[in-house]
């Protein structure tokens, strides 16, 4: 097993096991979020919409994300007001 000064100097590298990710998850072939998507992801979680978004931010279900959202707020005795 290397040492902690083998790594400091650059003798011995650790490598990232290379994992296979589909297609759709490989950055390259990620679409680019617009702010459009984000005003449509972020309405969506907080309830101003019931239509759910095209796109996940961050990897997450849009339903789970309003769920989390709903929660922390009635823990925190919050709410959304329209101006």
């Amino acid at each position: 097993m290397p040492t902690f000064q083998e790594y400091i100097s650059g003798r011995v590298r650790f490598e990232q096991p290379k994992v296979s990710e589909p297609p759709e998850r490989r950055p390259a072939q990620r679409q680019a979020l617009t702010q459009a998507d984000f005003n449509a992801a972020l309405s969506y979680a907080f309830g101003l919409t019931n239509t759910k978004p095209r796109v996940m931010l961050f990897d997450a279900d849009p339903a789970r994300v309003r769920g989390f959202v709903s929660r922390w707020m009635a823990q925190h005795n919050l709410k959304l007001v329209k101006r």
